[in-house]
Protein backbone atom coordinates (compact mmCIF):
# COMPACT_ATOMS: atom_id res chain seq x y z
CA UNK A 1 0.00 0.00 0.00
CA UNK A 2 1.34 3.32 -1.06
CA UNK A 3 2.30 6.21 1.75
CA UNK A 4 -0.83 8.14 2.54
CA UNK A 5 0.78 11.31 0.76
CA UNK A 6 0.87 9.16 -2.58
CA UNK A 7 -2.71 8.59 -2.68
CA UNK A 8 -4.35 11.32 -4.63
CA UNK A 9 -7.44 12.16 -2.38
CA UNK A 10 -8.47 15.23 -4.54
CA UNK A 11 -9.34 13.32 -7.46
CA UNK A 12 -13.00 11.46 -6.48
CA UNK A 13 -14.29 8.97 -8.71
CA UNK A 14 -15.68 10.57 -12.09
CA UNK A 15 -19.64 10.65 -11.43
CA UNK A 16 -18.54 12.78 -7.77
CA UNK A 17 -16.50 14.85 -10.06
CA UNK A 18 -19.62 16.07 -12.33
CA UNK A 19 -21.29 16.92 -8.97
CA UNK A 20 -22.05 21.01 -7.81
CA UNK A 21 -21.03 22.01 -3.92
CA UNK A 22 -24.80 21.55 -3.26
CA UNK A 23 -24.96 18.13 -4.73
CA UNK A 24 -22.37 16.97 -2.86
CA UNK A 25 -23.18 18.24 0.39
CA UNK A 26 -26.50 16.55 -0.21
CA UNK A 27 -24.79 13.21 -0.70
CA UNK A 28 -24.19 12.98 2.82
CA UNK A 29 -27.08 15.47 4.35
CA UNK A 30 -29.56 13.05 2.71
CA UNK A 31 -33.28 12.64 3.63
CA UNK A 32 -31.82 10.01 5.85
CA UNK A 33 -30.01 12.01 7.82
CA UNK A 34 -32.98 15.14 7.82
CA UNK A 35 -35.23 12.51 8.71
CA UNK A 36 -33.50 11.42 11.75
CA UNK A 37 -32.71 15.01 12.86
CA UNK A 38 -36.74 15.70 12.42
CA UNK A 39 -37.50 12.30 14.49
CA UNK A 40 -35.30 13.27 17.26
CA UNK A 41 -36.03 17.39 17.23
CA UNK A 42 -39.52 16.25 17.28
CA UNK A 43 -39.37 13.85 20.41
CA UNK A 44 -37.35 16.38 22.25
CA UNK A 45 -39.74 19.10 21.70
CA UNK A 46 -41.98 16.72 22.84
CA UNK A 47 -40.57 15.71 25.89
CA UNK A 48 -39.92 19.25 27.44
CA UNK A 49 -43.74 20.09 26.36
CA UNK A 50 -42.95 22.76 24.06
CA UNK A 51 -45.19 23.24 21.43
CA UNK A 52 -43.41 23.05 17.91
CA UNK A 53 -43.24 20.07 15.22
CA UNK A 54 -40.25 20.53 12.71
CA UNK A 55 -40.66 19.39 9.35
CA UNK A 56 -37.89 18.15 7.30
CA UNK A 57 -38.81 21.41 4.96
CA UNK A 58 -37.68 23.29 8.07
CA UNK A 59 -34.68 21.06 8.71
CA UNK A 60 -33.84 21.29 4.91
CA UNK A 61 -34.06 25.28 5.09
CA UNK A 62 -31.59 25.75 7.47
CA UNK A 63 -28.53 25.07 4.99
CA UNK A 64 -29.24 28.50 4.10
CA UNK A 65 -30.29 29.84 1.19
CA UNK A 66 -31.55 33.15 -0.12
CA UNK A 67 -35.05 31.52 -1.35
CA UNK A 68 -35.01 29.76 2.55
CA UNK A 69 -34.46 33.04 4.39
CA UNK A 70 -37.56 34.58 2.98
CA UNK A 71 -39.38 31.21 3.68
CA UNK A 72 -39.14 31.28 7.25
CA UNK A 73 -38.86 33.88 9.94
CA UNK A 74 -36.58 34.68 12.57
CA UNK A 75 -38.78 33.82 15.39
CA UNK A 76 -39.56 30.47 13.87
CA UNK A 77 -35.71 29.46 13.30
CA UNK A 78 -35.08 30.34 16.70
CA UNK A 79 -37.93 28.08 17.92
CA UNK A 80 -36.18 24.94 15.84
CA UNK A 81 -32.79 26.07 17.38
CA UNK A 82 -33.91 25.78 21.10
CA UNK A 83 -35.42 22.11 20.20
CA UNK A 84 -32.84 20.64 17.51
CA UNK A 85 -31.42 17.21 18.76
CA UNK A 86 -29.93 14.51 17.35
CA UNK A 87 -30.51 11.87 19.96
CA UNK A 88 -32.74 10.28 22.21
CA UNK A 89 -32.26 11.90 25.09
CA UNK A 90 -34.11 8.83 27.42
CA UNK A 91 -31.60 6.23 25.81
CA UNK A 92 -27.98 8.13 26.17
CA UNK A 93 -24.87 5.99 27.13
CA UNK A 94 -23.56 8.00 30.12
CA UNK A 95 -20.04 6.54 29.74
CA UNK A 96 -20.00 8.21 25.83
CA UNK A 97 -19.31 11.81 26.03
CA UNK A 98 -20.32 12.32 22.58
CA UNK A 99 -24.02 10.31 23.23
CA UNK A 100 -25.67 13.61 21.63
CA UNK A 101 -24.18 13.71 18.46
CA UNK A 102 -23.62 9.47 18.67
CA UNK A 103 -26.97 8.45 16.37
CA UNK A 104 -25.39 11.29 13.86
CA UNK A 105 -21.55 9.81 13.93
CA UNK A 106 -22.98 7.00 13.44
CA UNK A 107 -25.08 7.72 9.93
CA UNK A 108 -22.55 10.30 8.77
CA UNK A 109 -19.76 7.82 8.61
CA UNK A 110 -21.49 5.30 7.05
CA UNK A 111 -22.62 8.00 4.35
CA UNK A 112 -18.84 9.05 4.15
CA UNK A 113 -17.73 5.37 3.48
CA UNK A 114 -20.35 5.29 0.56
CA UNK A 115 -19.06 7.95 -1.11
CA UNK A 116 -15.04 7.65 -0.20
CA UNK A 117 -12.62 7.31 -2.96
CA UNK A 118 -11.38 3.98 -1.88
CA UNK A 119 -8.85 1.48 -3.41
CA UNK A 120 -10.89 -1.27 -5.39
CA UNK A 121 -10.08 -4.53 -4.35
Amino acid sequence: MPPPSAIEWNKPASPMQELSPMQLFECFIDAEVIDMIVEYTNRYALQGNLDIEVSSREIKSDTHNDMVTKAMSRDRFSQIMKVLHFCDNTDLDKSDRYAKLRPLFSLLNTKFLEFAPLEHR
